[in-house]
């Protein structure tokens, strides 16, 4: 990785050890409210800087790549027994039902009672 500049996304990210705090607290708590202010101030950059900094890495905003967490986040948690689309949707940061199940579909093509189907089957 430190012999050529990575392809953009996650390694990306990972390359640039400005970024790390950022990504870290996205991957540990992909619930939370994160704004671009506090992403920036957990690398102790300005929002402008980190933006740009963020998606020359990432290959796209850091909203997007914290809906992309989310997202894988919340795949794995309805291979759960037990899981629902509702408790799902608030462990990975979405305060209605609806909101979490659109994103769901775009992301993953298919709503999350579909997917859930399907690791089943």
């Amino acid at each position: 990785m430190e012999q050529q500049e990575p392809a953009p996304g996650l390694f990306g990210v990972l390359a640039d050890r400005r970024l790390h705090a950022a990504l870290e607290a996205m991957m540990r708590a992909p619930e939370a409210p994160w704004t671009l202010e506090q992403l920036a101030e957990l690398c102790f950059m300005s929002r402008a800087t980190f933006a740009r900094l963020f998606a020359k890495a990432a290959g796209m905003p850091p909203a997007e790549m914290l809906t992309q967490l989310r997202m894988q986040t919340a795949a794995q948690l309805l291979g759960h027994e037990g899981a629902t689309a509702a408790r799902v949707a608030e462990a990975v940061g979405y305060q209605s039902e609806a909101a979490f199940s659109r994103a769901f579909s775009r992301h993953h093509g298919v709503g999350p009672g579909e997917f859930k189907r399907r690791l089943r089957a």
